[in-house]
């Protein structure tokens, strides 16, 4: 037996130990490849170094699930996704944020990302917010008596002696908080029942 089929032997053997399925949701896999590329990514926008740790994985399998099952409702219910030119843009400002185009990348080789996960993690989060704007928002509503409540409750509380800020100012911020955080328990509240309705197991080993 050559020195280079062994090689490649074990390179694949390393190969399939590292692309193992964690996570089966309904008839669709994630890899723990996947799981450790989320953790990296998640850290690098936070700006934090990554920590592989079994709760990091957990979460992470948690999120990717997540992912999972709204791109099958989008799929079914035809919901249109984020375009990659507004990742694009995203993308654009996160350079910036960083100090631009080559600082961004260095900085991304150094994590063991490239652009293009950068960019795919982007388009996912756009197009989360679409999905969610179009699946939830049009059954909220919020009143003016929400309004005032929010504003006398969680507003003026916060104020310091002597300030005057009046709600008319902060009606339409406050507004669009409400709905925000409507449109996040709508969310919760579907995902919980899409996961008692699919298959999901979670391997144990991918978890050790």
């Amino acid at each position: 037996m050559s020195r280079l089929f062994v090689t490649l032997a074990c390179m694949a053997a390393s190969a399939a130990v590292v692309d193992r399925i964690a996570v089966t949701v309904g008839n669709q896999v994630i890899t723990e490849t996947e799981i450790l590329r989320e953790i990296a990514l998640t850290a690098f926008m936070n700006g934090e170094k990554p920590a592989f740790t079994v709760a990091n994985k957990r979460k992470a399998a948690d999120q990717l699930v997540e992912q999972k099952l709204v791109h099958k409702e989008m799929e079914l219910g035809r919901y249109p996704e984020a375009t990659p030119e507004q990742a694009k843009d995203l993308l654009a400002a996160t350079a910036k944020n960083l100090g631009g185009e080559p600082q961004m990348r260095r900085q991304l080789a150094v994590a063991g990302l490239t652009e293009d996960d950068i960019e795919q993690h982007l388009l996912w989060q756009l197009t989360l917010v679409r999905f969610i704007d179009l699946r939830f928002r049009p059954a909220i509503q919020v009143t003016g008596q929400d309004v005032q409540d929010y504003f006398r409750r969680e507003v003026l509380p916060k104020q310091p002696p002597g300030n005057t800020i009046r709600l008319s100012e902060v009606r339409d911020k406050i507004q669009e908080t409400l709905y925000a955080q409507r449109a996040d328990q709508q969310l919760d509240e579907w995902l919980k029942h899409a996961k008692s309705t699919t298959r999901i197991e979670y391997k144990k080993e991918a978890f050790e």
